[in-house]
């Protein structure tokens, strides 16, 4: 219930009109990050804060990773019931919502689908994943192409890296 009442709290503590007029006479700006509150980001309130993005250090979240792997098996039951097998390989574009606003679920897909596992050390941080063992798999491993937007390379170079290393 306290979490609640904190929650609350903080979305009464928004006042973006006055943060608004007060960076527009020049003043400062706290910052915050930003994300979707629906997806767990609930430190997005107080809101009028000049918004920062994610740590790319701690993505995929543990949540995102498990989203992940729902929307690749969802992927993979719709083109077995299409094409009475599974593919050997796919394409995917990579858009940079994924890390700002989904907390990596693409990652999490792409893990699930090539048949390897985030590892997150104790505070959180996936720099490192480990290959998951043929009979815990529920599909074959398949071969990803990924095309990531420029601004993917561009500042989440080492969530590039953590796949590229992964695949």
């Amino acid at each position: 219930m306290s979490e609640c009442s904190s929650f609350i709290d903080r979305i009464r503590m928004s006042d973006e009109m006055g943060s608004l007029i007060n960076a527009m006479n020049g003043g400062y700006t706290e910052p915050g990050p930003a994300g979707n509150m629906f997806r767990g980001k609930t430190g997005i309130y107080p809101t009028g804060r000049n918004l920062h993005t994610a740590n790319p250090e701690l993505l995929p979240t543990k949540a995102s990773y498990r989203i992940g792997c729902e929307l690749a098996d969802e992927l993979l039951s719709t083109y077995l019931e299409d094409n009475g097998e599974y593919p050997e390989e796919l394409a995917l574009s990579w858009m940079s919502n994924d890390l700002v606003i989904a907390d990596g679920e693409f990652i999490g897909q792409v893990m699930s689908l090539i048949g390897v596992e985030p590892v997150w050390s104790p505070d959180g941080r996936v720099n490192d994943f480990r290959i998951v063992p043929k009979e815990r798999l529920t599909h074959p491993r398949i071969d990803v192409l990924i095309r990531p937007v420029s601004s993917i390379i561009s500042l989440f170079r080492d969530r590039v890296d953590l796949l590229d290393r992964a695949i």
